[in-house]
């Protein structure tokens, strides 16, 4: 694991990194996300917004490296 997903891994819940990593890294579905953890579609859905809106914090992102400017 890379730097980058180190650093985001170490300013999220459990249950957000675990979005993180079935959603954005394995490419699975909520569905699948889902039932690997023995929860909701929505609790899932919910960790995904919570990661999301973090990602759109400014200061977030340059806390873990993370500095993009929008076009």
């Amino acid at each position: 694991m890379n730097l980058f997903w180190k650093a985001l891994q170490t300013q999220l819940t459990d249950n957000q990194w675990k979005w993180v990593k079935g959603c954005i890294i394995h490419t699975c579905t909520v569905k699948e996300i889902a039932a690997e953890e023995a929860t909701t579609v929505e609790a899932v859905k919910s960790w995904g917004k919570q990661v999301r809106k973090k990602l759109r914090s400014e200061p977030f992102r340059k806390m873990i490296g993370l500095d993009i400017e929008d076009t």
